[in-house]
Order: C-alpha cells, then sequence, then structure tokens
C-alpha cells in the first residue's frame, strides 16, 4: 500500500464508507476473507472503479482507480 490515508466516513443513509485517495467506496459483497468496495458514484455516475481489502482493511488491492468524476 503507498502513501494514501484510508478513513471512514457515514453516508447519507448511515451506511459505512470507504474513503480512498479521496473517493468514496461502498461494501458490496464480502466472500472468503475478502470485502469487495465499489464505487459510491457507480449507479449515479456509472463508475467502475473498485477495491478489494482483506476483513480488517490491512490490505488493499486497487483493482480499478480510474474514476470518470471529480473527488
Amino acid at each position: 500500500m503507498t502513501n494514501t490515508t484510508v478513513s471512514f466516513v457515514t453516508g447519507q443513509r448511515g451506511a459505512m464508507k470507504l474513503k480512498y485517495d479521496n473517493y468514496t467506496y461502498i461494501c458490496v459483497k464480502q466472500l472468503k476473507g475478502r470485502k469487495y468496495w465499489t464505487c459510491s458514484k457507480q449507479r449515479s455516475r456509472k463508475c467502475m472503479a473498485r477495491l478489494i481489502t482483506d476483513l480488517d482493511i490491512d490490505k488493499i488491492n486497487a483493482r480499478n482507480t480510474t474514476h470518470n468524476h471529480p473527488a
């Protein structure tokens, strides 16, 4: 992992969001010791950015961090 800061914010409806590189992600599934995250703008902006983390969110595997919108 690089020097990118990771934090958590509460969304408008109370759900936890992961904030990574000034973009927010929502957890869409948890499977085999991993959490799969999509950009929180996936539906409204059709953004395809994705992250995969371990359950403790110690390791981040940035699958696709190209966003089609500003942070």
